[in-house]
């Protein structure tokens, strides 16, 4: 019965580990997305002149996971409060520290949100390129940090396991 406990707490220990790496692998699959879902936007905006929440719509549709329930939660809120800045905060308080997104996306939507639907087309497609290009610098970021952070969550989670399971047992 003891060694059914002691596999049981490691193998336990090994799921959260694996769990916290998973998360990680999310997050720059829904950085991808994002940045995919800002580049839909810049043409929706750009080449229909739909209105934004109509634009947001779409890219919610075209983007998968989590980032194209940001993208139609955000057209949605935008439709209510008229206002771009702030819908994305309303966004954000229903994404409450999602791992899907890191924390350094946020500024750089509402460095976005403040000019969508306020300035004239040719800057706010400006400002889509720019945040694009951040975009793109954070996901390589995430990208290099994977590959360690994965094995270390591995790690953690079966070495706790481990450890509670000589305390435990």
């Amino acid at each position: 019965m003891k060694v059914l406990g002691f596999v049981l707490i490691m193998v336990g220990g090994y799921l959260i580990g694996m769990a916290m790496a998973r998360s990680w692998e999310m997050m720059l699959k829904e950085v991808k997305n994002i940045r995919s879902g800002l580049a839909i936007l810049s043409a929706q905006i750009e080449y229909t002149h739909s209105p934004l929440h109509k634009a947001l719509q779409a890219v919610g549709k075209d983007v998968s996971g989590e980032a194209g329930n940001f993208f139609s939660s955000w057209a949605s809120w935008i439709e209510k409060t008229k206002k771009p800045s702030l819908a994305l905060h309303r966004v954000r308080e229903s994404f409450p520290s999602s791992p899907a997104f890191p924390p350094e996306i946020w500024p750089m939507l509402e460095q976005l949100a403040s000019t969508l639907g306020v300035f004239p087309v040719p800057d706010q497609i400006n400002q889509l390129k720019m945040v694009q290009v951040r975009m793109e610098r954070l996901e390589v970021s995430i990208q290099q940090q994977v590959p360690r952070k994965v094995r270390l969550w591995r790690y953690c989670g079966f070495l706790a396991g481990l450890a509670l399971a000589l305390i435990f047992v």
